[in-house]
């Protein structure tokens, strides 16, 4: 059984890079450096994966996907996690537009698994079950993109706990590899940076801007 667990974690992890390789292949079309670089790293995560799962390769996502459905008996889901300044911002707008009719995301007693994008709010109240459900990657973004515009700061992680998307409190919601506002035709991304390494560049960069303004600009030249 625990044979079989690994391999469905490893094929979810594997479409997950061709989903990612099919944004950076657009991306780099368009001479973007930073995706080509990108997409030869995917590449290289990929081919690993081919060799031990070839009935996976030389598939779209959405035929992975189907594959995956047939092999597993479930829909393929995408899982993130968000740690939240505000939890109950998250939980009032959930609740409020996005929960399906019926239920709540504190709801303890929900188990079945709905929609294709689970959320996990990490900050929030441990005796209740925090899990919103969302039914696409579009309606999962215009969650984010609603609770940024409030002016909440957050930061978006995968499964594995590596950094996805965050708003630091200005109404954006930014990819988390290069601090970039998220298009409307953009997917989300998964970064190298854990949410502590994240944290840890923010507070560099805000203590860096910090001493710039604090530092006295120096003084005009004297007229000769």
């Amino acid at each position: 059984m625990p044979e079989a667990i690994d391999k469905q974690a490893e094929i979810h992890t594997m479409i997950e890079t061709k989903m990612n390789m099919e944004f950076h292949t657009k991306e780099a079309e368009k001479n973007n450096l930073t995706s080509q670089m990108q997409l030869s790293n995917l590449q290289k995560q990929f081919d690993k994966f081919a060799k031990k799962y070839p009935e996976y390769d030389n598939k779209s996502s959405q035929e992975m996907m189907e594959q995956y459905k047939t092999e597993f008996g479930e829909e393929f889901q995408m899982k993130s996690q968000i740690e939240c300044s505000d939890p109950d911002a998250v939980m009032k707008l959930y609740n409020e537009k996005y929960a399906p009719k019926g239920k709540k995301g504190d709801d303890k007693d929900k188990k079945e698994s709905i929609g294709a994008w689970i959320l996990q709010l990490l900050s929030g109240d441990k005796d209740k079950e925090n899990v919103l459900y969302f039914n696409s990657e579009k309606e999962f973004k215009n969650f984010l993109n609603e609770l940024a515009e409030q002016g909440v700061s957050f930061q978006v992680m995968d499964a594995k706990g590596k950094m996805q998307c965050y708003s630091n409190g200005d109404g954006n919601l930014r990819h988390a590899d290069n601090g970039a506002v998220m298009q409307a035709h953009e997917t989300f991304r998964t970064s190298n940076l854990s949410h502590s390494q994240f944290m840890k560049q923010e507070q560099f960069k805000a203590e860096q801007i910090a001493a710039h303004h604090a530092t006295p600009g120096m003084a005009p030249p004297k007229p000769r």
